[in-house]
């Protein structure tokens, strides 16, 4: 082989070794507390939501028609996230993330039990995710990544 081959190999190998390490990864804590429907105005985009204190939180899920869950203690500090989407028929499957890009992602899938309730004049069925997990500061992206493998950016505001 020629030197310029073996450099060119030696190249391509790096590259994916990087592409590789960028690939995301669950998380080593999470936990969903609740699963939920809730109907909202039909022009309603995807939404984001976190905290890391329980009380805003129980008020977002309260202006959706929703309760905190109050038969879950958290001790100590944690990252809240709800998750609002219009993919009904996708449920939760886990956390992951990319560390060194600060990006925390849901992953989603497949659904076929979901019931979620019928749309009314003006209004759409989402699903409302309420996740929690040990806090993470500095995040600077969100995705949600749903069944069918595809990622998408999702923008995300804090609750205070």
């Amino acid at each position: 082989m020629k030197p310029l081959s073996i450099a060119i190999i030696a190249l391509a190998c790096i590259a994916a070794i990087q592409v590789r390490a960028e690939d995301p990864r669950e998380m080593p804590s999470y936990m969903l507390m609740s699963d939920d429907f809730a109907l909202r105005p039909a022009a309603a985009k995807d939404e984001l939501f976190f905290a890391y204190d329980a009380k805003p939180v129980a008020a977002k899920l309260k202006e959706l028609g929703l309760e905190f869950p109050k038969s879950i203690n958290i001790a100590g500090g944690a990252l809240f996230i709800v998750l609002i989407t219009d993919r009904t028929s996708e449920a939760f499957a886990s956390m992951s993330g990319i560390p060194a890009d600060r990006l925390l992602m849901v992953d989603l899938k497949a659904d076929k039990e979901a019931k979620p309730p019928k749309a009314k004049e003006g209004k759409k069925p989402s699903r409302v995710l309420l996740i929690t997990c040990p806090p993470v500061k500095g995040i600077k992206g969100w995705e949600v990544r749903s069944a069918d493998g595809k990622r998408a950016a999702i923008t995300a505001a804090e609750l205070k």
